[in-house]
C-alpha cells in the first residue's frame, strides 16, 4: 500500500445534507410525504413500472415459459441458465399498458356469432 493521503476533515450526515464537523447545525427541515389520494397520481408514482423484460424460454420436457420480470439482473440469469442446459430463451423489453375496465360478460361473447 502506498502513503496515507492527506488527512480529511470529517462530515457528518444528517437528513440528507453533508456538512464539515464542527459546522453550526440547523434545525433539519421536516419532510412530509402525502399519500396518494387519487388512483390517477398512483399511476404517475409507478411511472418506473412501465416497462419489463419478458423471458421466453423452453424447458426440458419441451414447454415453452414465459416470465415477466422487472429486474434486469433476474432476466438475464434466467435466459444465461436456460441457454447453459442447451435450450432456447429470448429477453424482450416490452411495455406494460392497463387494460381498459370490462365487464366479464362481455368476455364471454367475443367471438361468438
Amino acid at each position: 500500500m502506498g502513503a496515507p493521503g492527506p488527512r480529511r476533515r470529517g462530515c457528518s450526515v444528517s437528513a440528507n445534507e453533508r456538512r464539515p464537523e464542527g459546522a453550526a447545525s440547523e434545525a433539519p427541515a421536516k419532510v412530509t410525504t402525502q399519500q396518494p389520494t387519487r388512483q390517477d397520481d398512483l399511476a404517475l408514482l409507478a411511472r418506473r413500472h412501465d416497462y419489463a423484460l419478458l423471458v421466453v424460454a423452453e424447458r426440458s420436457d419441451g414447454v415453452v415459459t414465459s416470465q415477466v420480470y422487472t429486474n434486469l439482473t433476474a432476466a438475464e440469469r434466467k435466459v444465461t441458465r436456460t441457454r447453459e442446459r442447451g435450450l432456447t430463451a429470448t429477453l424482450t423489453l416490452v411495455r406494460l399498458v392497463p387494460v381498459p375496465r370490462i365487464v366479464l360478460e362481455d368476455l364471454a361473447l367475443v367471438g361468438v356469432q
